[in-house]
């Protein structure tokens, strides 16, 4: 009974397509991960997040991540740094970026730089006041962190793209910060409403 059975599990293994295993394969690609060094932090991101050249003097680093399955539109990952502005001052800012009323949500928690602010937004996206998009995208993310390491300048840390391709490079960022989403808590509503 026995050698039957092994005879059979290796049948199965040996008929089963390559492509059953191509899951193990992605797993083992994107565990690849390549430090950044941007001033006072370091983003261990997977390498295929592809880092670009800023497109302005306000940006620090600049990357695309990879897309989930059926989405077209990139996910770009900007990196910035100034002095101050909390989740609060930036918020009709972001809210700003959206076409009619944006879903918003804010949590904080630390991570490997001290503590952060990660608020999610979620509608219709049309851009920043100074660059408009061409064409509105459509349930469209937002993610932005705000790392604020002590007695140094913030850190913002923005994902925009295709809601599904930003919510998955946001639980890479997490990673990548040394932060837990598990472990963050709410901001009150009115905190980031104001």
């Amino acid at each position: 009974m026995a050698s039957r059975l092994f005879v059979w599990s290796l049948a199965v293994a040996l008929l089963t397509p390559a492509a059953a295993f191509a899951d193990d394969i992605k797993d083992k690609s994107e565990a690849k991960l390549k430090e950044h060094s941007i001033q006072d932090i370091k983003l261990k991101l997977p390498e295929s997040w592809k880092s670009q050249a800023p497109e302005n003097k306000l940006r620090l680093a600049q990357f695309v991540a990879p897309n989930v399955d059926g989405d077209k539109e990139e996910t770009i990952l900007v990196v910035s740094s100034f002095a101050g502005g909390d989740t609060k001052a930036n918020m009709p800012r972001w809210v700003g970026e959206f076409q009619g009323a944006a879903k918003a949500e804010t949590k904080s928690g630390e991570s490997a730089f001290g503590p952060y602010e990660v608020t999610n937004l979620t509608g219709t996206h049309v851009g920043p006041s100074f660059r408009r998009r061409a064409t509105p995208l459509e349930d469209a993310r937002v993610v932005m962190f705000i790392v604020m390491p002590k007695e140094k300048p913030y850190y913002y840390l923005k994902l925009t793209g295709p809601a599904k391709s930003t919510a998955a490079a946001a639980k890479t960022l997490r990673a990548a910060i040394g932060a837990e989403d598990a472990k963050e808590k709410a901001v009150e509503a009115d905190k980031s409403k104001e």
